[in-house]
């Protein structure tokens, strides 16, 4: 980081790897026999993010109910009072906090999230876009989770009163007060600038593969519903598998053993329900034509038009 202070491209590096140090949920713990900081995280990816940043120099190292403090590559120690956390959950796809670097008075929102939702609320030209697209992309055939990265700077006044409004909403009796902290933090969660993306690899723990090849070698049924992308996939008496979007569901599957080389992959990406709905009811009738059932019970219909009376001992069904 000795490159001059006007540099832009310094800023940006600066401006991905403080967030990532500071925006996350993450806890750090000292270890007295190491003398390291061990992090500890209900999120794999804020981990490697956190430990991440911390490998290039931007270093995670103590955190209070209302303060983040870092250390930069310099060898400078910054604290950041943290006044709102927008809690991560599988409907808002996103985090977000809003900050101050002590000593300054410079408030930030500084929010991650999924791509499909990052994009609506980032100030970004359509040129940008499509660049940073083709790389998410990239990264999501090649089988890696990504995460966009955004921030924007807030005027005092509205901090205050954004904070006021929230702890009203908080520490009211509404039924609906978790609806109400959504519309306010969606508000706050515009025409942010563009940070920057993560890329994660996917990793399966320890085990998965060989337990779920176990599951459908018992002739166990598994359904999986994963992804932001609305990535589902079906196994069918191991036989079939329905796929809906992104190659990456489909490399993460042949992965973990739920697609095995016997199987057949079907990929049923439609425009809408109509088009969707009509396109498995005709991969079912296939299936259905080609099982042990049916073709006995054509079997036996062809014989009553003959006229004839064949001895089946056993249909397999």
């Amino acid at each position: 980081m000795t490159a001059p202070q006007n540099n832009p491209d310094k800023k940006a590096l600066v401006d991905f790897f403080t967030l990532l140090s500071v925006c996350h949920t993450v806890m750090p713990e000292y270890d007295p026999k190491t003398q390291k900081i061990k992090y500890q995280a209900s999120s794999p990816d804020e981990l490697a993010l956190v430990e991440g940043a911390a490998a290039v120099g931007f270093k995670f190292v103590e955190k209070t109910s209302a303060t983040i403090k870092i250390n930069l590559p310099t060898g400078e120690a910054q604290v950041w009072e943290v006044l709102a956390e927008f809690p991560f959950d599988s409907t808002r796809k996103r985090m977000s906090l809003i900050v101050k670097r002590h000593g300054t008075e410079d408030f930030i929102i500084m929010t991650k999230g999924a791509d499909s939702i990052m994009f609506p609320r980032l100030r970004i030209d359509r040129q940008s876009e499509v660049i940073v697209q083709q790389h998410l992309d990239k990264f999501a055939v090649d089988g890696l989770r990504t995460l966009v990265v955004g921030q924007k700077v807030l005027r005092s006044a509205f901090v205050q009163e954004f904070i006021n409004k929230m702890e009203r909403v908080k520490i009211s009796g509404d039924s609906d007060k978790e609806e109400q902290l959504n519309v306010l933090y969606d508000e706050c969660e515009k025409d942010l600038e563009l940070i920057g993306c993560t890329a994660i690899e996917d990793k399966l723990q320890d085990g998965v593969p060989e337990t779920i090849a176990t599951l459908m070698d018992a002739g166990i049924r598994i359904w999986v519903l994963t992804g932001d992308k609305q990535v589902l996939i079906i196994s069918l008496n191991n036989l079939l598998n329905i796929f809906f979007e992104k190659e990456t569901a489909i490399e993460i599957a042949k992965s973990c053993k739920l697609i095995q080389p016997h199987m057949e992959t079907i990929i049923l990406s439609s425009d809408n329900i109509k088009e969707f709905m009509a396109k498995l009811d005709a991969k079912v009738l296939q299936y259905v034509k080609k099982s042990s059932f049916y073709l006995s019970l054509k079997f036996l219909l062809e014989c009553h038009l003959r006229g004839t009376n064949p001895t089946i001992r056993s249909i397999k069904w």
